[in-house]
């Protein structure tokens, strides 16, 4: 059984991805949240993940797992980012697209993945993806990005 792959989808609509996310939310090299209804508890190590920023499709990060996930519950008021995304999973950032809007879009670079899970971006927060998916879209992002292997 090898490495299992994810698409983890970052951001929302209402609140996407800063352009030079690297710079302006650094926590997300480290550390990836989850919506309280969506709770990582299927991602363990060794897992790797493809970080796509909703609003823009681009595709951002290639990441893979450095923990087990912590599920924690909902606190702070609603709307807050500790209440909409309580958990958590430690991460290390292999290559990072920035600026977003340069970053390669998911439709136009793999428009047969983009259509394949089309209907769980609406309401998704990340899913498993094969190994073939995987090394498609993270050679997509090496070609564009800036790797820190």
């Amino acid at each position: 059984m090898g490495n299992m792959s994810w698409l983890k989808l970052v951001g929302s609509t209402e609140n996407p991805v800063p352009d030079h996310w690297n710079v302006d939310r650094p926590d997300l090299l480290s550390e990836i949240r989850f919506p309280w209804n969506k709770p990582p508890s299927d991602i363990w190590a060794p897992g790797q993940l493809i970080l796509y920023a909703v609003g823009t499709g681009a595709l951002i990060a290639i990441q893979s797992v450095d923990g087990p996930p912590q599920l924690l519950p909902r606190r702070s008021a609603p709307g807050t980012p500790e209440n909409r995304w309580p958990h958590k999973l430690a991460v290390k950032t292999e290559c990072v697209c920035s600026p977003v809007s340069s970053a390669p879009r998911l439709r136009d670079a793999a428009p047969e993945i983009a259509a394949r899970y089309r209907s769980r971006f609406r309401n998704g927060s990340h899913w498993k993806i094969d190994n073939g998916e995987y090394e498609l879209l993270a050679e997509i992002i090496q070609a564009a990005g800036g790797c820190v292997t």
